[in-house]
């Protein structure tokens, strides 16, 4: 899964051979010219691909690394990435090489790896690089360490390594197995998420005052996609079961929007309580061009967005700022940024386009209004009507026929003018002449943005949501 810069002059690969694009024509085509033989053909953009297509390769989803790997992956990228994408002399890269205790030919390899796929996994070692892996402890032995870390560690004991050690050994001597290295055991607490280790060492406040929130000007959009904003807020309506069309409760919707042209980008409704799935398959409808999801609600009109955005702007939910969000970002190279606690003007962009879909809603059947003394007397059940599948065609219409027409007092014109304005300019405005970077498997970055769970072996098996696997 990689990304695909949809820019002049970047590389790109059709039916297997590689083209450099040569002109954006439109939202969804682009012109490509042939590397070797120099012809000139124009495709659309789902028949492009990052690199050669192999069918052996096997899949590198993200969560398919563990956190230790991970890390280890973000550290390489955070020594070179000053260096990637850029002139830079030999004095430079020795310098970093230097300052890291690193060799100037490690250094360059992990630019040219990164350079490829602009993909922090790409910079995970190769023998990482394997899939899920069980761990190479003896299973009752992973089990006695899984068990002290989290009696004697996490936990406001706060025990030190010698005792947790200590512990390891005693519990694997008793059985007459062979206790793990020390090293195993520290990089096994290495990898154990630190916001997880503070809050449960240290107390919720100490967590989030060591992880503290993005404190800085919030950026108001300078181009298309270079701020996103993502919040979740109830519907005011109940919605009813497809088969006997009997009332079920308010739904939740999870809605990200473009800053710099008000476009919404992607939503997501569920009668799940918010949760980093919500996120994940709003995101999913964020990145993926609409064409096929616009089929799939009998919708007719046009929902140009798509894409990787720069900067992703997020309330201090933790679904929102969750480990796997944040996998996410790093990935693909977005900045997760983080509301300034008690400052709800930051999300003001986003929240006002919920108020205003909320609005329209009070005008449909089974409305809930917004208050009980707006709603008086009307029966919210008794009244309601509408699917969770039907309201998503009605949202989906509204967002592409009505709200993104609709003129925009605080761009001045409507969100589409604003954000074609934005990438193809015109007589007085440049425009960006890019279109968003793309993934190039949609199949596979479903699978990457489902959230991951990490549970321990026990003797009765693995518990997941009260549910007990043997």
């Amino acid at each position: 899964m990689s990304k695909i810069n949809l820019s002049t002059g970047s590389d790109v690969y059709f039916e297997n051979e590689k083209y450099t694009i040569t002109r954006i024509i439109s939202f969804d085509e682009v012109a490509i010219k042939n590397i070797s033989t120099n012809n000139i053909i124009t495709v659309k953009l789902n028949q492009l691909s990052s690199k050669l297509m192999n069918s052996k390769v096997e899949k590198n989803y993200m969560d398919n690394h563990s956190e230790l790997e991970w890390k280890s992956a973000k550290d390489k990228y955070d020594i070179i990435k000053d260096l990637v994408f850029k002139r830079r002399t030999r004095k430079e890269v020795e310098n970093i090489a230097k300052k890291n205790k690193k060799s100037p030919t490690t250094i360059y390899s992990w630019i040219n790896i990164y350079e490829q796929t602009e993909e922090i996994s790409s910079l995970i070692s190769n023998t990482a690089k394997r899939g899920k892996k069980g761990s190479r402890l003896d299973s009752t032995v992973e089990h006695i360490v899984s068990q002290v870390l989290e009696d004697l560690y996490l936990n406001k004991q706060r025990s030190g390594f010698r005792k947790i050690y200590s512990k390891i050994s005693r519990e694997c001597n008793k059985l007459n197995l062979t206790a793990p290295h020390e090293n195993t055991i520290r990089n096994r607490i290495e990898s154990i998420n630190p916001k997880v280790a503070t809050k449960a060492r240290d107390g919720h406040k100490a967590s989030q005052k060591q992880f503290n929130n993005f404190e800085g000007e919030f950026p108001e959009g300078n181009y298309p996609l270079e701020v996103l904003q993502i919040d979740h807020t109830p519907l005011d309506i109940i919605v009813v079961d497809k088969m006997h069309r009997k009332p079920l409760a308010r739904p939740y919707i999870t809605l990200a929007i473009d800053v710099y042209s008000r476009m919404i980008a992607g939503f997501y409704i569920s009668l799940q309580a918010p949760g980093y799935f919500n996120v994940s398959q709003c995101l999913l409808n964020t990145f993926m061009q609409k064409d096929k999801f616009l089929q799939e609600q009998n919708v007719e009109g046009d929902w140009n967005i798509y894409g990787l955005p720069r900067i992703i702007h997020v309330d201090n939910g933790a679904d929102l700022v969750s480990s796997d969000m944040q996998r996410v970002c790093d990935e693909y190279g977005i900045t997760l940024m983080k509301r300034p606690v008690a400052r709800p003007q930051f999300g003001a962009h986003v929240e006002r386009v919920l108020g205003t879909l909320n609005k329209e809603i009070h005008n449909l059947a089974g409305t809930t209004r917004s208050n009980i003394v707006d709603k008086g007397v009307y029966d919210s059940e008794k009244n309601a009507s509408y699917t969770i599948e039907e309201l998503t065609k009605w949202i989906t219409h509204f967002i592409v026929n009505i709200y993104h027409k609709t003129y925009h007092h605080g761009i001045e014109m409507t969100p589409t003018q604003k954000y074609t304005l934005g990438i193809f300019g015109d007589d007085e405005n440049a425009g960006t002449g890019v279109l968003p970077s793309i993934i190039d498997n949609y199949d596979d970055m479903k699978i990457s943005l489902l959230p991951t769970y990490f549970r321990t072996i026990q003797k009765n098996g693995i518990a997941i949501d009260g549910i007990r696997l043997n």
